[in-house]
């Protein structure tokens, strides 16, 4: 919402076409056996992530925010 407001929607580093960062963190988790898991709805209720999400150690999750949708909303 900031690069929209103040900037003209010059986006740097906050999606897929301007950085790579969000591959770059899916690859170090794997490298170092973290375990990575896509979220969606209903996500508290799912098994595979209530176990991530309590087991000991550091877990990663992929949370899906539209990127056109203002951060307010979200």
């Amino acid at each position: 919402m900031t690069q929209s407001n103040y900037f003209g929607g010059r986006y740097v580093g906050c999606d897929t076409a301007t950085a790579s960062a969000f591959l770059s963190g899916i690859i170090c988790s794997l490298a170092y056996s973290i375990p990575v898991q896509r979220i969606g709805p209903g996500y508290h209720e799912n098994p595979a992530f209530l176990a991530a999400f309590n087991a000991p150690g550091p877990a990663a999750f992929l949370v899906h925010i539209d990127p056109s949708r203002p951060t307010s909303q979200r």
